[in-house]
C-alpha cells in the first residue's frame, strides 16, 4: 500500500466545531437579512431591482472568486472546489445581505411624507410556514403607484386578513426613489357608497 499521498483533513472534533461555527455566523447574518426583507418590502419590484442586485451579485461571486482562487494555489487545495464554493456564498451574501442593506437604507433613510393608501384584499396565497407566510394581493384606486394599482405584499403567519376586507397601506417614498411599505392595518373607516 503506497502512502505517497497525504491528505490533510481536519480532526472530527475540530471540524464540527469548524462546521458549527460556519452554521452560527451565517444564521447570524442571514437570520436578520430575512427580518430585513420582511419588514422593508418595496410597493412594487421591477426588473431594475433585480438587476441591481443581479449586478451586486455577480461582482461579489467574481471577486470572491479570484480571492479563492489565490487562497487555492497558497494552500494547494482544489481550485475548482475552492472558486466555486466561495462565488457561491459570495452570490448568496449579495443578495440576501446586499439587498437587505439596500432595503433597510431606502426605508431608513426616507424623510418623505408618509402616505395611506385604501386598498382591498383581492387575494391571497395558502398560508405556508416554509414559505414566511402569506402572500396578499392587495386592490386599490387610480392613486396606488403601481403599474397595475395593486400591491403584492408577504405577511408573516396565515389568516390575519380575508378576502374583501379594507386596509390601509402606509408608504414612504423611499430614500433610494423605491417606494415602500410603512405599515399595513385594517381600515377603521367606513367607506362611503359612491
Amino acid at each position: 500500500m503506497s502512502t505517497s499521498s497525504v491528505v490533510n483533513r481536519p480532526e472530527p472534533k475540530r471540524a464540527k466545531g469548524v462546521y458549527l461555527a460556519f452554521v452560527l455566523g451565517n444564521a447570524a447574518l442571514l437570520l436578520p437579512a430575512y427580518f430585513i426583507w420582511m419588514r422593508y418590502q418595496l410597493l412594487e419590484t421591477t426588473v431594475g431591482d433585480w438587476a441591481v442586485l443581479a449586478i451586486l451579485a455577480c461582482l461579489a461571486g467574481v471577486a470572491a472568486g479570484v480571492r479563492g482562487y489565490h487562497l487555492a494555489v497558497r494552500t494547494g487545495r482544489s481550485r475548482r472546489t475552492t472558486v466555486e464554493t466561495f462565488a457561491v456564498v459570495a452570490l448568496v451574501y449579495a443578495v440576501g445581505v446586499g439587498g437587505a442593506i439596500l432595503l433597510a437604507a431606502n426605508a431608513w433613510l426616507d424623510s418623505s411624507p408618509a402616505r395611506v393608501l385604501k386598498m382591498t384584499v383581492a387575494s391571497h396565497s395558502s398560508c405556508s410556514n416554509r414559505a414566511g407566510g402569506a402572500v396578499y394581493t392587495l386592490a386599490g384606486g387610480p392613486d396606488v403607484p403601481t403599474v397595475d394599482h395593486t400591491v403584492g405584499l408577504r405577511v408573516a403567519g396565515c389568516g390575519q386578513y380575508s378576502v374583501g376586507q379594507h386596509l390601509a397601506l402606509t408608504i414612504g417614498g423611499g430614500a433610494l426613489g423605491r417606494a415602500w411599505i410603512v405599515s399595513l392595518r385594517p381600515d377603521t373607516v367606513t367607506r362611503s357608497s359612491p
